[in-house]
């Protein structure tokens, strides 16, 4: 079942991602990206740790649910997209 959150217009918050268990022994993230649907949400990834990327969300058009997904790639040649949550916009 995918997370739903909820967010103000003004909100710039953080969603961690535990990417250990997907994560084979080892390996590790090299690189990873962030998408939103439909347009109108800024979405970024910064990466503290090698299994624990985090989405930053922000803007958006309030009363619209926005679906946020993360691909990562691996030093081993791995890559994957994660349909990681949904999150609904509220006026603030």
């Amino acid at each position: 079942m995918m997370d739903l959150f909820i967010q103000k217009t003004t909100d710039i918050l953080d969603y961690p991602v535990e990417l250990s268990v997907w994560n084979v022994p080892g390996d590790i993230i090299t690189g990873a990206t962030s998408t939103s649907t439909p347009d109108g949400l800024t979405t970024t990834v910064t990466q503290d740790t090698t299994t624990t990327p985090k989405v930053w969300v922000s803007g958006g058009v309030a009363g619209v649910a926005y679906q946020v997904d993360l691909t990562i790639s691996t030093l081993g040649g791995r890559t994957e997209t994660f349909d990681l949550f949904q999150v609904t916009i509220t006026n603030p």
